[in-house]
């Protein structure tokens, strides 16, 4: 029978602790864990557990309760105020957005600016955080994922653009030439 930590000097519940991180890390109990959390009944208890911490009336009462107070109302809006100015979460939500959609990390972006010498990769407009419109955007291949540069907001918009109208740029780039050589309203007297 296991001691327990009462019943034990330090140095024994030490070696007692290391040999149970041994256990838990071999990869045989790993594996287990994740078969115990796919369990149907494993994933109904958790279920049921959430349904009722979260869903009482009493608790949708308190909740609704300390919400609907003025003070509270403005302590939380002005927490979440500050917590978004602060600029580390701002770099922090960067990073994990261009991880988590297009699978590269700060560094890449940095790297693939320096590489387009900080312009956009199709008109050439220099990069800039504080304009609108002329941040670094991201341009990947919808159908692959790939990663294919760096574009500004609206060359990224038209080249989405031109994909979803399912026009090559060539036979895009020919109907905006002929729009623009033959404008309709000159043909026909409108005004």
């Amino acid at each position: 029978m296991a001691k327990r930590k009462a019943e034990c000097t330090p140095e024994e519940w030490a070696l007692i602790r290391e040999k149970d991180r041994k256990r838990k890390a071999k990869p045989s109990n790993k594996e287990w864990a994740r078969q115990y959390e796919k369990r149907p009944e494993t994933i109904a208890r958790r279920k049921a557990y959430e349904r009722k911490r979260d869903t009482s009336p009493e608790r949708r009462a308190y909740l609704k309760a300390l919400r609907d107070r003025p003070d509270q109302r403005e302590k939380r809006l002005a927490f979440i105020k500050a917590y978004n100015a602060d600029p580390r979460v701002k770099e922090y939500r960067k990073a994990y957005n261009l991880k988590k959609m297009y699978g590269i990390e700060l560094q890449d972006l940095t790297r693939l600016v320096i590489f387009q010498n900080g312009c956009c990769a199709t008109c050439s407009r220099p990069f800039s955080d504080d304009t609108k419109g002329t941040k670094p955007h991201v341009d990947h291949d919808h159908d692959t994922g790939a990663v294919r540069g760096l574009l500004c907001g609206p060359c990224n918009t038209v080249e989405g653009f031109i994909r979803k109208l399912g026009l090559t740029p060539a036979e895009y780039a020919a109907r905006l030439q002929a729009y623009l050589d033959n404008p309709p309203a000159q043909e026909e007297q409108l005004w």
